[in-house]
């Protein structure tokens, strides 16, 4: 970011000009990135006047000899805060706001919180407060932030949105935030975590959203994450889990699962088909095997269900013929066998349905290949010719190609 103030030690002519302006409308965002502070500044008048608008202030990024608090004031002098913003201390406001600022040093900086400089502009931005000034949400993704979660946050038990996503952030999850017990939403995805997920976790009976993917967490998934009656969403994916899925059953409220891309293994569990509710299911790129089991016809809401890339065996269920509100269908790269169901003639709604690279066969009837006319993406191209699958994809009577 470029510098269009004055020289460092230069009185700025628009901050000190003897011909007085009104005071302009101030709204800020302060981003830290690692150590280092930026300011995106905008100053517009309240009202039109003569001698014109105040120029925007601009700060240049922090350097090895601009601090994160030198920043911080260079921001505070070019905001000037009004007389009422300046005479509020944040500590007064609601001990949520301690954690924030003893436990988040640099943190805090993001959300416009110091002795010299509370703009509640900023603040807003970022935390939103209660009717007592209690922190509900605390919003920090999609920022640079490096470092640990600290533990400290399980004090504000007050949270019910936590939003640390698309940062930089290391370490483990403290299994603290198991104490957050008023979560509704929790955003963790797209940092650089690690080491296991905390059964604590389990205890965040109020939450509808747990989003821990993109991350470089391993181990099992606690069974404890099963007691999460009230989620809506859970995706974990893109980790390096292993271990079988435990039984998530009771997520009755479920309308999306993701674990695909990690190690997880073991049978397809049986228990995932009693979730009804379910309209996304993706497990692909793991290690699971074994047969798939005809309950997987029980998911009558299902528009979507990815299970490629992994080792299942056996014929593909004919109660798959029942899943009508499908409209992606992957089991390609399995080592699936038997004749495709001429059942799945009955999923009208495909507009991708991918079978290729198992080792199955056509029906003799032939219409079941036409079915699927309707699919843009039809590809069922096998790892050997089988039957009369090749003549059929090759004829181009009207039906789909091999590989659209």
């Amino acid at each position: 970011m470029q510098h269009h103030g004055p020289p460092a030690g230069t009185a700025n002519p628009h901050l000190h000009s003897s011909a007085p302006h009104p005071a302009p409308k101030q709204t800020a965002r302060i981003y830290l990135r690692g150590s280092h502070l930026f300011a995106e500044q905008r100053a517009a008048l309240a009202s039109s006047t003569a001698s014109g608008p105040v120029p925007a202030q601009s700060l240049p990024p922090a350097s090895s000899s601009h601090s994160a608090a030198a920043s911080l004031a260079l921001a505070s002098s070019a905001l000037a805060p009004s007389a009422e913003a300046q005479s509020m201390d944040p500590r007064s406001i609601h001990p949520d706001i301690h954690v924030i600022i003893d436990v988040f040093p640099e943190w805090a900086t993001v959300c416009g919180i110091r002795h010299d400089f509370w703009s509640p502009e900023i603040f807003k931005l970022f935390v939103v407060t209660g009717t007592h000034g209690e922190v509900i949400k605390l919003r920090l993704g999609n920022n640079h932030f490096t470092g640990s979660i600290p533990r400290e946050l399980g004090r504000i038990v007050s949270l019910n949105e936590l939003d640390l996503y698309k940062n930089s952030l290391s370490g483990s999850i403290p299994p603290e935030i198991g104490d957050l017990v008023n979560l509704t939403e929790l955003s963790l995805y797209q940092n650089e975590l690690s080491g296991s997920i905390p059964p604590e976790l389990g205890k965040l009976v109020n939450l509808t959203e747990l989003n821990l993917s993109i991350n470089n967490l391993s181990g099992p998934i606690p069974p404890e994450l099963g007691s999460l009656v009230g989620l809506t969403r859970l995706n974990l994916y893109n980790n390096q889990l292993s271990g079988q899925i435990p039984d998530l059953s009771r997520m009755v409220n479920l309308s999306r699962l993701g674990l695909y891309e990690n190690k997880l293994s073991g049978p397809f569990p049986v228990e995932l088909c009693a979730l009804t509710s379910l309209t996304k299911l993706n497990l692909y790129s793991n290690q699971l095997s074994g047969p798939l089991p005809p309950e997987i016809g029980n998911m009558i809401n299902l528009t979507e269900l990815k299970l490629h890339y992994n080792q299942f065996t056996g014929s593909i269920p004919k109660e798959f013929g029942k899943l009508t509100q499908l409209s992606v269908l992957s089991l390609n790269s399995n080592q699936l066998t038997g004749e495709i169901p001429v059942e799945l003639a009955q999923l009208r709604m495909l507009v991708r349905i991918d079978l290729s690279l198992n080792g199955l066969t056509m029906p003799p009837p032939q219409e079941v290949l036409f079915a699927f006319h309707n699919a843009p993406t039809c590809n069922l191209k096998q790892r050997e010719p089988k039957r009369k699958l090749d003549n059929l994809q090759s004829s181009g009577s009207g039906g789909p190609s091999g590989s659209a």
